[in-house]
C-alpha cells in the first residue's frame, strides 16, 4: 500500500509538475501574445504618428509654398503698380513739358503780334503826323496867299475888307 501511495504521489507530483509546466507555458504564451499585441499596437501608433508628422510636414510645406507664391504675386503686383505709377508720372511730365512749350510758343506769338501791332500803330501815328504836317503846310500856304490877297485888297478897298479878312482868318 505504501508503495502504491508513493507511486500515486509520484504520479501526482508528475501531473502537478506537468500542470505547472503547462501553466508556465500558458503564462509565457500569454505574455508573448501580450508582448506581440503591445508591439503591434506600438507599431500602429508609431506608424500613425509618422503619418501624422508626414501630413503635418506636407501641410506646412504647402502653406509655406502658398505663402511664397502669395509673396511673389504681391511683389509682382507691387512692381506692376510701381511701373504704372512711373508711366503715369512720365506721361504727366511729358504733358507738362508740352503745355509749357505750347504756352511759351503762344507767348512768343502774342509778343510777335503785339510787336507787329505796335509797329502798325507807330506807322499810323507817323502817317497821321505826316498828314497833319502836310495839312498845316497847305493851310499856312493858303493863309499866306489869303494874306497877300487881303493886303492887295486892303490897299485897294480899305479898312472894311481888312476886317472881313481878319474875321475869316480867325475862323480858320
Amino acid at each position: 500500500y505504501h508503495q502504491n501511495s508513493l507511486m500515486e504521489l509520484e504520479r501526482w507530483k508528475q501531473q502537478e509538475q506537468a500542470r505547472e509546466e503547462e501553466k508556465h507555458v500558458k503564462i509565457i504564451r500569454e505574455k508573448e501574445d501580450r508582448d506581440a499585441q503591445l508591439q503591434y499596437e506600438k507599431q500602429l501608433k508609431s506608424e500613425e504618428e509618422q503619418k501624422k508628422k508626414d501630413e503635418e510636414a506636407s501641410l506646412v510645406e504647402k502653406i509655406v509654398n502658398e505663402m511664397e507664391a502669395e509673396q511673389k504675386k504681391f511683389e509682382r503686383k507691387k512692381e506692376q503698380t510701381k511701373k504704372a505709377m512711373r508711366k503715369v508720372f512720365e506721361e504727366n511730365m511729358e504733358d507738362q513739358r508740352k503745355r509749357d512749350r505750347e504756352k511759351k510758343e503762344a507767348m512768343e506769338r502774342e509778343a510777335a503780334t503785339m510787336k507787329e501791332y505796335n509797329r502798325l500803330m507807330d506807322e499810323q501815328e507817323e502817317q497821321k503826323a505826316e498828314e497833319l504836317a502836310a495839312r498845316m503846310e497847305r493851310q499856312a500856304t493858303l493863309m499866306k496867299k489869303l494874306q497877300e490877297n487881303v493886303d492887295g485888297i486892303k490897299k485897294g478897298a480899305g479898312d472894311s475888307d481888312a476886317q472881313r479878312a481878319a474875321a475869316q482868318q480867325e475862323e480858320q
